[in-house]
């Protein structure tokens, strides 16, 4: 529900982690345009985890879409609680 929201507040710093790979850039917004449901006022500290993860993998760490996704569905859930 709030998947298209949370992709454009990633966009502008995809767009600085890979500046000359169109690839990885397309696989970034494609990976942050899964389902994203939480509370409006606790989105915020889960796009800063997932933008950190983002930023250790577009710097070499082997960090693969499951895991990027795994820590965004859980957090997302845990704040419903």
């Amino acid at each position: 529900m709030q998947a298209l929201g949370f992709c454009f507040s990633m966009v502008p710093a995809i767009r600085r982690l890979y500046p000359e790979n169109n690839e990885a850039r397309k696989q970034a917004i494609r990976r942050h345009l899964e389902f994203f449901n939480t509370q409006p006022f606790v989105a915020a500290p889960i796009l800063g985890v997932t933008l950190a993860l983002e930023e250790q993998r577009a710097n070499g760490a082997e960090i693969d879409d499951g895991a990027i996704n795994g820590i965004k569905v859980g957090l997302m859930g845990r704040w419903l609680v």
